[in-house]
């Protein structure tokens, strides 16, 4: 990641402002990327009712980070597994496939990825961190698209 780029935003009320890119080194990359992590994570374990795993967890963050709060709270993925139906909530996972009403092969293979992660066993509840199995997705994702 050494090199990569960050282009910061400046939200106003109806307003984004894009500010130039500036170059950031792999430590900052965590930091940020961790501290994001961290705010989603805050943002939908209130909206998790039903008991739940690392991995189920990582991936519903995952998934709530790329459509946002809002649509995760009305997602089928949440209702689902609320509703104790795990393995419905997982195929809804491939519902989020589209941007601008055209299915992207990189969000097929993101929604994948994160599915997958979510059927993954684990025999421990949830952390108050799902940063492992978010390293492990994004491991993941890496490794597909190079293939």
């Amino acid at each position: 990641m050494d090199g990569a780029a960050d282009v910061e935003r400046l939200a106003v009320p109806a307003l984004v402002i894009r500010v130039q890119p500036r170059v950031i080194d792999e430590a900052q990359a965590e930091v940020y990327l961790r501290r994001t992590v961290e705010k989603f994570a805050a943002t939908i374990r209130p909206m998790i009712t039903a008991p739940v795993n690392e991995n189920e967890f990582g991936a519903m963050v995952s998934l709530a980070y790329n459509i946002g709060p809002a649509a995760f709270g009305r997602s089928s993925v949440l209702s689902r597994f609320n509703a104790g139906k795990i393995q419905s909530a997982a195929d809804a996972f491939r519902m989020w496939n589209q941007a601008g009403g055209k299915v992207l092969p990189g969000l097929v293979r993101r929604r994948e990825a994160e599915r997958a992660l979510f059927l993954t066993p684990v025999a421990t509840p949830a952390p108050q961190s799902p940063w492992a199995a978010l390293v492990a997705l994004v491991q993941s994702l890496i490794t597909r698209k190079g293939a």
